[in-house]
């Protein structure tokens, strides 16, 4: 009888502890509050767009906490110039159907940014016109040698200890993101995934891999 009763104590706290068998990529991907899986770009001669589309927590809040989910594509629009004004109309036509919106100007990342909230399908015709350019838009992420699943899994295996450390009787406390640096911003002529895993405690941990063949370029905190 005693022996019995070890055993069922020794199976509950492996079932506690283990996380049910959970690996690291499962709790981010159950854990993710923003992730980019299509990626659009295009320039011209003085500014250039993106378009990322994906899924992403419904009340955008950087706690730590991972919260339900919404569509998203973010429209971004960059002028090699430094912005005058705060805002910015466009017009955006997918595959032809044209939409008129204000940007909001982010002094953060130096764009205009509106989120069309939707999927944007990974094969649209994106055209973007403004009063001073029009930009093409095409979808880059497509010829990536690495997705944003293998992505999130690269990154989960280089923060694998940071994602132990915040597990606390199956519940992780922290949230994660994956986005898309584009060349503009990293000053080079690629694509980057960024992973970010965000705790409770306000701690961050970022993995930069690229998007050709999934190496780790650099790791921050």
């Amino acid at each position: 009888m005693r022996r019995s009763l070890i055993l069922v104590f020794l199976a509950v706290f492996v079932f506690v502890f283990s996380g049910c068998g959970k690996t690291v990529d499962k709790y981010a991907l159950e854990n993710m509050s923003e992730a980019t899986q299509t990626y659009f770009y295009g320039e011209e001669d003085f500014a250039y767009a993106s378009l990322a589309v994906g899924t992403r927590e419904k009340d955008y809040l950087m706690d730590g906490k991972s919260s339900s989910c919404v569509d998203f594509s973010l429209l971004s629009v960059v002028f090699n110039e430094n912005a005058e004004a705060s805002t910015l109309f466009v017009n955006v036509f997918i595959n032809d159907k044209k939409t008129s919106i204000e940007m909001e100007y982010n002094s953060f990342s130096g764009a205009f940014m509106f989120d069309l909230e939707q999927k944007v399908e990974e094969n649209s015709l994106i055209v973007v016109e403004t009063e001073d350019v029009t930009i093409h838009l095409t979808n880059v992420s497509k010829d990536f040698g690495v997705g944003w699943k293998k992505a999130i899994s690269i990154g989960c295996e280089n923060l694998e200890n940071v994602i132990k450390k915040n597990i606390s009787y199956n519940n992780f406390g922290a949230e994660c993101y994956l986005k898309v640096m584009d060349k503009k911003v990293n000053e080079f002529e690629d694509f980057f995934w960024c992973f970010t895993i965000l705790t409770e405690n306000g701690e961050s941990f970022s993995v930069i891999i690229s998007t050709v063949d999934g190496r780790v370029l650099a790791k921050t905190k």
